[in-house]
């Protein structure tokens, strides 16, 4: 970064960046987004009766 700046304030051209050594992980976004719209549709899981404090079933 400091050869940047020392190149920008001399109006030198900018030094190259090095290559990265490997590619970064890239996301398939719109599959991403399908399962994730897929998850919230599918029905929720059935949840226990509720139970009172005094170990009642409700209604």
């Amino acid at each position: 970064m400091e050869q940047i700046i020392e190149a920008k304030r001399e109006e030198k051209p900018r030094p190259d960046a090095p290559e990265p050594e490997k590619p970064g992980r890239v996301l398939d976004l719109m599959a991403a987004l399908e399962e994730a719209v897929s998850a919230a549709k599918a029905p929720a899981a059935r949840t226990p009766t509720y139970t009172s404090c005094r170990g009642r079933r409700r209604p």
